[in-house]
């Protein structure tokens, strides 16, 4: 049986997604990692970026937008967030593989936000 070529890709996609630190911390907002998130959104899955209406929200949010055929189905909503709280420099060791490294190992993919 074929397999689908975006489900082959997912955990590479899911590996370098975790490289990106869009950490969160009240006060700081590395603009630079959640642009670099974005563009790897943009070229991981273009035919979404093609076919969806894309909106930013605030700082960094994305809002997209996908306009059904027939408007009077009720509309679904789905959710996520692209940011990870830091991760404490002396826990660091203590991980199985470094946080940010999006390792693929053991059936997994081990990384902070996984």
């Amino acid at each position: 049986m074929p397999v689908d070529p975006l489900l082959d890709r997912a955990p590479d996609n899911l590996s370098k997604a975790i490289r990106i630190r869009t950490i969160s911390v009240e006060g700081e907002f590395p603009e630079a990692e959640f642009k670099a998130f974005h563009t790897f959104l943009e070229n991981a899955y273009r035919l979404t970026h093609l076919t969806l209406d894309k909106a930013m929200v605030g700082k960094a949010s994305l809002l997209y937008t996908w306009q059904g055929a027939d408007r009077d189905l009720r509309p679904l909503v789905l959710a996520a967030h692209m940011d990870v709280v830091p991760v404490e420099p002396e826990t660091v060791a203590d991980w199985t593989h470094p946080p940010f490294d999006g390792v693929i190992a053991d059936g997994c993919i081990w990384g902070r936000g996984t």
